[in-house]
Parts: C-alpha cells; structure tokens; sequence
C-alpha cells in the first residue's frame, strides 16, 4: 500500500511542472482568432475596400506609416501596363476598362471589382508621372479582413 501511494506521489510530483510559462498575450490572441463573428459581407466589402485603399496608397507614395498597416496583411501585388499580357480574363476586362475610361476622359476609382470567396481583388490605376500607365491588382484575403474587425 505504501509503495502505491510513494509511486503516485512521485507521478503527481513529476506532471506538475512549475517552470513552465503561460504566455497569456499569446492565448488572448489565439482566443480572438477562434471567437465567433457575426459579419455582414457589407461589412466586409468595406473593410476590404479601406485595406485595399491604403496598400494602394502606400504602393504609390511609399509611405512607411501606411507600409506598417498595410504589413499586417496578407498581401499580393501585381502591377499591369498597357500592353502587358493580362494574367487572368477578369485582369483582361479590368485593363480595358480603364482603357476605355481613359479614352473617354471618365473618372478612374479604385475598389473592390470581384471575389472568388477566399480573395478580394482590389484594382487601381498605376499612375507614373502624373499618368495613368496601367492597373495595380491587390489581392487582399478574407481571413485577413475577418480577423482584422473589431
């Protein structure tokens, strides 16, 4: 009886490790990834859209403030000039839109122009010089935009 209770004491004492450390930033954290979000895709579009914006921003000043933000997400992007090969149908439509709209002397705004569910892409004029040279693609994730509201 005694060893039973010597063996169990020792298998207690031994599981029990003091030194190890919770590092409670990092399980606040993780809690707030896994918390349940009810969110419209109103609002998420919008988020987008803001997002997209200052990485446009950022891209075409080089602000480093704006570069900050910006790095806190997942970020892809890609920059089409005139006469470039479109690298997918929708870039296609979207280049010669702007194209149009150049021809024509129509305002150019950038935003949000499509989703596949995973993706937002976030089109913009490439201005160089004061001149509209072509199409800047952002690719912005919906993860990153969900976990990104408060």
């Amino acid at each position: 009886m005694i060893y039973r209770i010597l063996i169990l004491l020792l298998i207690v004492s031994f599981s029990c490790d003091s030194n190890r450390q919770i590092d409670r930033e990092a399980v606040k954290k993780e809690m707030k990834t896994r918390e349940v979000k009810r969110l419209t895709e109103a609002e998420i579009m919008e988020k987008a859209t803001v997002v997209g914006d200052m990485a446009w921003k950022a891209v075409q000043v080089g602000d480093s403030t704006l570069m900050e933000f910006v790095s806190k997400f997942d970020i892809d992007v890609d920059t089409m000039k005139w006469g470039d090969n479109p690298f997918t149908d929708q870039d296609k439509d979207i280049l010669e839109a702007y194209q149009y709209a150049i021809e024509n002397k129509l305002p150019i705004e950038p935003g949000i122009n499509g989703s596949d569910g995973k993706i937002y892409y976030f089109y913009a004029p490439y201005i160089e010089n004061e001149e509209v040279k072509g199409v800047i693609t952002i690719k912005l994730l919906k993860k990153d935009i969900v976990l990104s509201i408060d």
